[in-house]
């Protein structure tokens, strides 16, 4: 689908399989969202680390506000380290969904990014 580089330069990638056997069919609302996909990979407004596995990254771009305060799209980034050579990163799986601001504090303890 995509190969893109997040503002710390690691390449993240969204393969057809993710899309149309994962997002798709787990997060259906994320349909007609790609591009707020890559937006929010490519210029977030914060990073998070997962506080429930250190290599899953948490992606969130404000979209507006919804009925419980700000609305986000939410796009978590496993990164695995090629070989050695390659000291890139790169996405062995990326989950994309949209929730609201409140959910957030059970699901991100690191803060790695801050908005600019």
């Amino acid at each position: 689908m995509f190969v893109v580089n997040d503002p710390r330069r690691y390449q993240i990638q969204l393969t057809k399989t993710c899309w149309y056997h994962h997002i798709l069919v787990e997060h259906p609302e994320m349909k007609e969202r790609l591009d707020d996909i890559r937006r929010a990979i490519e210029t977030p407004d914060c990073i998070y680390q997962s506080k429930y596995k250190a290599s899953s990254h948490l992606y969130f771009l404000k979209k507006g506000r919804g009925s419980f305060g700000a609305e986000y799209v939410l796009v978590v980034v496993t990164i695995r380290q090629r070989a050695k050579k390659d000291m890139s990163k790169r996405l062995s799986s990326l989950i994309a969904f949209q929730k609201e601001e409140k959910y957030y504090g059970k699901s991100a303890e690191v803060f790695i990014l801050p908005a600019e």
